[in-house]
Parts: structure tokens; C-alpha cells; sequence
């Protein structure tokens, strides 16, 4: 598999470089064998949630439903080997549209999913907080290693949670009700502030 350094990412006044990230996430999915089909790149999101290396958090999403008014909603999602989905939760955004509850379905490579249950993330040395997170922390540290085939639930709705791709990355499929922009919540306000003011997916 490709490696990437930071600078990559970056432009000198270190900018963050969108196509650069969407060259890596292709080429990563192609190393999995995921089907980069016509049109893929074009509705591809990258974002690395404002903390400036998207090699240790960043995400890279491709939104492939999502219905307000029948509320479902399935997007496909893209870490690269070794990096952090911030932690955050979902609440309604203004008490009519419901709470966000979703699931996971990993297909390619390995994920720490995180969340809400007892702590035993030192169970799991190779989950390294990247230290542009919130200082290195996290709220919740149930950890729930899921690898392709598995499909792992939110264990509550509007409970916290955050993933962390292994060795080889993560390529899964998220499936859930409605998603809302406005109804997510980061643990970490400098992230939160950053995903406020930035690129929505």
C-alpha cells in the first residue's frame, strides 16, 4: 500500500489539499479491490476536520443517499491506515428531525470502533489518540474491533463515539436514518469549530 507523509496533504502556508487527499483515497481504495467506479472522485468529500494532518484525522466520504423526508440515508466511508474519525455525537438539530442512530458494515481492512461501555482501550496499544485531538483524548474508550463482514451498531443514540483505522486502513458502509450537519456534535471544540465553519459533506 501507498504511504503518505503530511506534507503531502499540505501547500506551503500548509493549506489543506483536498485533490491530494482525493488521489490517496483512490489509490487506497483500488489497493482494496473497492470498485472505483465513473464519477467516483467527483462525489467524494475529504476533510480533516480542521487539525491540519490528515494523516492522523481525516475522513474521506462518499454520501451515496441521504432523505430528509423518508429519512435513510447510506454514505461510504474512507480511512486511510492508522487515522483517527473524531469523536462526536448526533442529536436532533431542532427537535423535529430524529435523532441520527447508524451502523457500521466493514469491508475492507480493520476498524477500532469506539464508544459508549467499559473502558479498555489500553487492551488495544496499536489505537494511538492522535495528540491534535482534543490533546490526545477521548470521552468514550469501549473499543469493538471490527474487521469485513462485521456489522457493529451505535450501542445509544446521541452517545458519543469515534473509530480508528488499522494497519491497512478502513473502507465501510454506513448505513442510518437521516444525517444533519446541524446535529452533530464534536467532542473536541476546536474540530467542532472547524466542521461549523467548513466543507459540509
Amino acid at each position: 500500500m501507498k504511504t503518505y507523509t503530511k506534507d503531502y496533504f499540505y501547500d506551503a502556508e500548509n493549506k489543506f489539499l483536498p485533490e491530494r487527499a482525493k488521489d490517496a483515497i483512490e489509490e487506497f481504495a483500488k489497493f482494496h479491490g473497492y470498485p472505483v467506479y465513473e464519477g467516483f472522485r467527483n462525489s467524494l468529500w475529504v476533510s480533516d476536520m480542521g487539525v491540519g494532518d490528515f494523516t492522523k484525522v481525516g475522513i474521506g466520504v462518499n454520501m451515496v443517499a441521504n432523505d430528509e423526508d423518508d429519512r435513510y440515508m447510506l454514505q461510504e466511508i474512507f480511512m486511510l491506515p492508522h487515522t483517527m474519525l473524531p469523536e462526536h455525537c448526533h442529536v436532533s438539530p431542532d427537535g423535529i428531525v430524529p435523532v441520527k442512530m447508524e451502523g457500521w458494515f466493514i469491508r475492507f481492512g480493520k476498524s477500532y470502533i469506539a464508544g459508549i461501555g467499559e473502558d479498555n482501550l489500553a487492551e488495544y496499544p496499536e489505537v494511538v489518540i492522535p495528540a491534535n485531538h482534543n490533546n490526545g483524548t477521548v470521552t468514550v474508550k469501549h473499543i469493538t474491533p471490527a474487521l469485513p463482514g462485521q456489522f457493529i451498531p451505535l450501542v445509544k443514540k446521541e452517545s458519543y463515539h469515534w473509530q480508528f483505522a488499522g494497519a491497512e486502513g478502513a473502507i465501510m458502509s454506513e448505513v442510518a436514518n437521516y444525517h444533519s450537519n446541524a446535529g452533530c456534535r464534536h467532542m473536541d471544540p476546536a474540530i467542532q469549530k472547524a466542521f461549523e465553519v467548513g466543507d459540509k459533506m
